[in-house]
């Protein structure tokens, strides 16, 4: 599925905005992802059906009726699960 990506510019290399906007595959982001850290992220369907971030303390924030049901299966089930995972 093809996702967009908003990342923070944690350098402030911006003149205006501190966020950069991308469009790709969910898989390739979130490799992306998982070699990064401290930074926020979101992650928006094209359809606007869902939106799912992470701020720089690693708090998730879920909107949209699929991701929440996803977070709180994590929750309760407490599995280790990939972003990949949590996004199919």
């Amino acid at each position: 599925e093809t996702v967009w990506f908003v990342a923070e510019d944690w350098k402030r290399t911006k003149q205006h905005g501190n966020f950069w906007l991308y469009e790709g595959e969910i898989e390739v982001i979130a490799d992306l992802i998982g070699e990064m850290y401290g930074f926020e992220y979101y992650i928006v369907s094209k359809k606007f059906e869902w939106l799912l971030g992470e701020d720089r303390h690693g708090v998730l924030i879920g909107v949209g009726q699929s991701m929440t049901e996803k977070i709180q299966y994590l929750k309760s089930n407490r599995e280790n699960e990939s972003l990949s995972g949590l996004l199919q």
